[in-house]
């Protein structure tokens, strides 16, 4: 049976907007660098007769995740290193890893504020 793979929110994934990231899986905790290609969406602001009409907003949108690749492993308990190969990434876990990245980026990487629109009125 695989094992559900989370965020560990108890590790440094500040790195992850550079292509770092902590997940938990059963009884391990992998260290994976990986590729994100994502957009950025916005709203303008608009003002009409020196009043802001509409506060805009913004957000992050992942296309894609890829070039996994495990770089650490450890024991999730007590955070001893273990060895590369005391893991496999099967295909399933793969499809997991990559979830968990997109929703990492959307929910935590904060997209430029959008520019405001000035209209004369």
């Amino acid at each position: 049976m695989a094992h559900q793979m989370r965020l560990d929110n108890d590790a440094d994934n500040n790195a992850s907007s550079n292509g770092n990231v902590y997940v938990l899986t059963g009884d391990k905790c992998l260290h994976i660098e990986y590729s994100a290609d994502y957009d950025e969406h916005g709203e303008r602001n608009e003002y009409w007769g020196g009043h802001l009409a509409y506060e805009g907003n913004s957000w992050i949108e992942v296309n894609s995740v890829s070039d996994l690749n495990i770089v650490e492993i450890f024991d999730a308990e007590t955070d001893d290193d273990l060895p590369l190969d005391s893991y496999t990434m099967t295909a399933d876990d793969k499809l997991q890893i990559i979830e968990v990245i997109k929703d990492f980026i959307e929910g935590n990487i904060e997209a430029r504020q959008p520019s405001n629109s000035y209209y004369a009125a």
